[in-house]
């Protein structure tokens, strides 16, 4: 079997710094590499809660919260996973809802299958009947909902959805660009600068395009301001570049309005994966009148039915009716809510799932696990022996990563492509460089490198041939 391994990146100096080291222990393993690039501002500490993983204590969260209630009604949700005949999740599946003759409720289902029905949000009375139409490529089916299904409802299909090679990956960030965004913007924007080449280093089976979206506030000097999918690469490192956070201030901003506009404005791929990453630091705006008049609980509706997942991240300072917001935008869409830091309000509700860690690790995690969950390679790297040996090479050279210091005198910088074969007891059959960096000195650290981790255990006994790259970078 031929495994390809994306870059495994180098620094100068002969180490890593230690937020980039983390991430690459952290990540390395399931087919990451990050960028050698470090500089101040720090980026952002978070916890991580998964509402929907926790639905009961989410529920008692709403209950207990001072906060006012949102247009989103949570009650009678009904989960439901697609699966094809091996029980592999299907995704990005089409559906409707069906109560009476009319269509109720219409959606896309996520890269892993799954989706949720909030029926009373769509106004259908608890307890009528339902029926839910589903559709794949190549495949249909039809099923009577019961009123009190079990959780959650499984749906079988006679032949998987196969995505898209390669497969679009459209991620948006939205940001409040208002002032008191000011202090965070630095290390949200390098944040994002990571996640842009951590993705982009992803493989060959994904096509990731970028898109940003600042909003600010009616009477500002925008109310959106938006870098499409798609546009050439330059167009969305000049708009991070240039973005700045300053003028309004207010309580509340448009926050529907910047996810509004995420959802029409960017131009999503038609059979691709769609994520959102919105961050604020204030509660949501009402609906007005105008361009992307939404107010944010129909903006998120609209998520839910483009299949586009929303991933919030409050900001130091949100308060109690933002924090609440943005968890419900998450946990409607089947997404995730990262708090800088989480308030102490919250403590009382944390879920199972409530994880603390570094802002930029967790966002390419998301965008790992999605893209796994879309293309099948989680399921294959829990069972394939081949994986299970890279995974342990990459995590070894990670470990034993250094600069060159004759490179390092001559400025030599450049990525090798290296070739190995291991044998079924583990040991190094053969190694080579297979693309070369166009550096002698480069090419033999880097193949020394790789064979300085062998051997290693091989329980299933394979032969394997893996392709990494070790990318040498001065910046």
């Amino acid at each position: 079997m031929r495994i390809h391994r994306p870059s495994l990146p180098a620094r100068h100096g002969g180490f890593l710094p230690a937020l980039l080291m983390a991430l690459v222990m952290a990540l390395l393993g399931q087919g990451l590499p990050l960028s050698a690039q470090t500089a101040n501002p720090v980026i952002p500490s978070v916890v991580e809660v998964d509402d929907s993983a926790s639905f009961p204590a989410f529920l008692d969260y709403l209950a207990s919260s001072p906060a006012p209630p949102s247009a989103l009604d949570f009650e009678a949700r009904i989960p439901v996973e697609l699966v094809d005949g091996e029980g592999r999740g299907v995704p990005f599946a089409t559906w409707k809802l069906r109560a009476g003759s009319g269509i109720s409720l219409a959606g896309r289902a996520a890269a892993d299958g799954r989706f949720s029905i909030f029926a009373k949000a769509a106004g259908i009375p608890v307890g009528k009947a339902m029926r839910l139409e589903v559709s794949a490529r190549g495949s249909a089916r039809v099923v009577d909902v019961p009123a009190n299904p079990a959780l959650p409802l499984k749906v079988s299909l006679d032949s998987p959805r196969f995505p898209a090679s390669p497969l679009p990956l459209d991620i948006v960030f939205v940001l409040d660009s208002t002032v008191s965004m000011a202090k965070a913007f630095p290390g949200i924007k390098q944040t994002i600068a990571m996640t842009r080449f951590s993705a982009l280093s992803l493989g060959q089976d994904l096509k990731p395009r970028f898109a940003l979206v600042l909003f600010k506030d009616r009477g500002e000097s925008f109310l959106t301001q938006v870098t499409r999918l798609g546009d050439d690469e330059g167009a969305f490192t000049k708009a991070l570049a240039a973005a700045q956070a300053k003028s309004g201030g207010d309580a509340r901003e448009a926050v529907g309005a910047g996810l509004a506009a995420a959802l029409e404005d960017t131009g999503f791929a038609e059979d691709g994966l769609r994520l959102v990453f919105l961050f604020t630091d204030a509660a949501p705006k009402a609906a007005e009148e105008g361009p992307h008049s939404s107010g944010l609980p129909e903006a998120v509706k609209a998520a839910a039915a483009l299949g586009a997942k929303v991933f919030t991240i409050g900001l130091e300072g949100i308060p109690s009716e933002g924090e609440r917001a943005l968890r419900e935008a998450a946990a409607f869409t089947g997404g995730h809510y990262l708090s800088v830091p989480l308030p102490s309000r919250a403590a009382k509700s944390r879920p199972s799932s409530y994880v603390r860690g570094n802002l930029a690790e967790f966002i390419v995690r998301i965008i790992v696990g999605e893209a796994k969950a879309a293309t099948g390679s989680g399921m294959a790297q829990a069972s394939d022996p081949a994986l299970i040996i890279l995974d342990e090479v990459s995590r070894r050279m990670a470990s034993s990563l250094a600069y060159p210091e004759a490179a390092r005198l001559r400025a030599l910088a450049g990525t090798v492509r290296v070739e190995l074969e291991v044998g079924k007891d583990g040991g190094l059959l053969s190694s080579s460089v297979g693309e070369s960096s166009g550096s002698a000195i480069l090419d033999k650290a880097a193949l020394a490198l790789a064979e300085a981790v062998f051997p290693m255990p091989n329980p299933a006994a394979v032969t394997a041939h893996l392709s990494m790259a070790v990318t040498y970078s001065l910046r």
